[in-house]
């Protein structure tokens, strides 16, 4: 009997870098099984293929692993993960600089100028060092990534089994379609970049009809057009005011933001928004996003850097433009790139942040035969999901793709952006019935169903929420768990100690204190150490429920209806003042006992820290 959760089994497969000459030697490629834990598990496995091109896959493996949407499916069939050639810890690395010149940058307040030379710098460093290593960047590329994946299915003696691509790891899918058809039983696209989409060119017009279809949808909406009639307008301005005048932000990570800040200009909010629409999570509150921002909220610029902006290393660079030069370039040129921004010069600073055609002559001269970007035709039954926000690979490019899938059904989710098939019961639902039986009709009816963008129009803002619900989430340390342990039995001890004692003294009928003065001196105690230990359990109570229907809201603060908690912590000082002040009269003229005194002082004392905390916080 396999364990309850199934094994997780890791290792490598090994490929060569050029098939068609294998003196050129070996990569070495991750891989990780989430074995099923059915004692009959289906014979035909799901392997997932990751974005980018260049994106790191293992490195989210323990959140995976218990997940529910890869549980359902681990539930009858393994599920094989793997980090493609020159990503993640597959063979082989690609030079950590070029990452940060080609998106670290960026984030500095570099002139373009200074920013595109930067980069090409770092290119042409990398191409010299991968060459020295002898490493073929020939061999760097959708086709070869194909072989690649159906030698990991002879390798694990699969017969067939189901494709799973987002994003890039579609237009791998679909390669995989075409190179190695006889070992896909199934395939599901999800956002999905057909082979012959000139997508460097298109991007403009695409993120330009996903903030339309926002802002058509916000002026539809009774509520939304109310609280935001100039969305459009508002958003535009946005990127105008900051590309004038950039707000520097302070933040922590040295690895993303090299000089412990972010320089927030129009190209970097703009990229920002583009970013967001890939979350269903981040559309309802777009329009307020902009008008804080508009104001000037330093805070949420703080938690969009630190929630949005990746890793330099979460996608490799070298790997990106590797594929992207190869089969990206030759669908575009440079008068197609600037037609397509002179169309939409609102977006101009954010594409003209990297010359990706400069960036491509300056990494390596390899373009594939227009015959090799023809469309896929294939007849494998196919799973095509597209959502309706979606700024990079929108829904007409699912259908794209689908006109040359015979056995192909296209999935399109409105109020959903990049990535879908995880985000609803209604896809899920599709792909578990799709898995089950690819050639059987599939029931896509409930799709229409799901909810349209529902806008949220209000909020309180309070940057203090971001800030404390992140550093819990990514959890405390030692030192900082027994600090603030040690501070919550001290509070617990006044809140209860002297009321449950006056209430016992009251059942006895035994003198409660000797004046009113030291008996208004422990309530006030109590009542402050109510006050901050309540603000403490309604903040976590309030923005679990909150995170737990969109956890976007934690970056502007919470629902409007709790906005009355944020008066606690303010009563807490006026409180706390009070306590500290008894707590030095209560030594001076000696009440109670002095183990009552010390006792009284603590009391005092951790509330004096819980509002310095509170103020570190932000909550003051």
């Amino acid at each position: 009997m396999r364990p309850e959760h199934g094994d997780v089994t890791c290792g490598h497969v090994t490929v060569y870098e050029n098939r068609d000459d294998p003196s050129e030697g070996t990569l070495r490629l991750a891989v990780v099984i989430l074995e099923s834990p059915s004692d009959d598990p289906a014979p035909d496995p799901i392997v997932f293929l990751m974005g980018g091109p260049g994106g790191a896959s293992l490195d989210r493996m323990p959140w995976r692993a218990t997940h529910p949407f890869w549980s359902r499916y681990r539930a009858t069939r393994d599920i094989i993960f793997y980090d493609q050639r020159g990503t993640g810890i597959s063979e082989p690395t690609f030079c950590p600089n070029l990452n940060r010149a080609l998106f670290t940058d960026g984030l500095r307040g570099f002139s373009t100028e200074v920013l595109r030379q930067r980069q090409l710098k770092a290119v042409r460093e990398c191409r010299q060092e991968m060459e020295a290593r002898g490493i073929d960047l020939s061999q760097y590329n959708s086709v070869a990534s194909a072989h690649d994946l159906d030698d990991l299915r002879a390798s694990l003696g699969i017969a067939s089994w189901n494709v799973l691509g987002i994003s890039y790891g579609t237009r791998l899918g679909l390669e995989a379609l075409r190179q190695t058809p006889d070992g896909i039983r199934s395939i599901i696209l999800d956002s999905v970049l057909p082979v012959d989409a000139g997508y460097w060119h298109d991007e403009p017009a695409v993120f330009e009809a996903s903030l339309q279809r926002v802002f058509d949808q916000c002026a539809a909406d009774p509520a939304c057009r109310e609280a935001f009639p100039t969305l459009e307008a508002d958003t535009y301005d946005l990127f105008a005011q900051l590309e004038e005048e950039p707000i520097v932000v302070a933040m922590d990570d040295t690895t993303r933001f090299p000089d412990r800040r972010i320089v927030v200009d129009g190209t970097v909010i703009a990229a920002g928004i583009f970013q967001g629409l890939y979350s269903h999570h981040f559309v309802p509150y777009l329009p307020l996003v902009v008008r804080e921002l508009r104001a000037g909220n330093a805070d949420l610029l703080a938690a969009i850097g630190e929630t949005m902006v990746r890793a330099p290393d979460a996608i490799s660079r070298g790997m990106y433009y590797s594929v992207s030069c190869y089969e990206g370039a030759p669908l575009t040129s440079a008068s197609e790139l600037a037609a397509e921004q002179a169309a939409h010069p609102q977006f101009a600073p954010m594409y003209e942040w990297t010359d990706h055609l400069a960036v491509c002559d300056a990494w390596h001269p390899y373009r594939a035969d227009p015959t090799a970007l023809e469309p896929v035709r294939s007849d494998v039954p196919a799973l095509l999901l597209a959502g309706e926000f979606d700024p990079i690979t929108p829904p007409a490019y699912a259908r794209l793709a689908a006109q040359t899938l015979s056995n192909g059904t296209v999935l399109e989710v409105q109020s959903r952006g990049h990535s879908v098939v995880h985000t609803t019961a209604c896809t899920r639902g599709v792909m578990e019935r799709f898995l089950d039986d690819p050639t059987a009709p599939l029931d896509t009816s409930c799709v229409a169903e799901v909810p349209p963008v529902s806008f949220v129009t209000d909020v309180h803002v309070q940057g203090g929420v971001f800030r404390t619900t992140q550093r819990f989430a990514s959890g405390p340390r030692t030192g900082q768990i027994a600090g603030l342990g040690g501070l919550g039995v001290i509070l617990l001890s006044g809140l209860l100690a002297w009321p449950v004692g006056f209430a016992v003294r009251r059942v006895r009928k035994r003198p409660v204190a000797t004046t009113g003065v030291q008996r208004m001196a422990r309530w006030m105690a109590a009542l402050t150490a109510t006050v901050v230990v309540g603000f403490a359990a309604g903040l976590a109570t309030v923005a679990a429920s909150a995170a737990s229907a969109n956890p976007f809201v934690l970056t502007l603060g919470v629902p409007a209806g709790a906005g009355w908690l944020f008066i606690l912590p303010w009563v807490a000082v006026v409180l706390a003042v009070g306590t500290v002040g008894a707590a030095g009269w209560a030594w001076k003229e000696g009440w109670w006992t002095p183990a009552h005194r010390v006792h009284y002082t603590l009391v005092a004392g951790a509330t004096a820290a819980a509002c310095v905390l509170l103020g570190i916080g932000g909550f003051l």
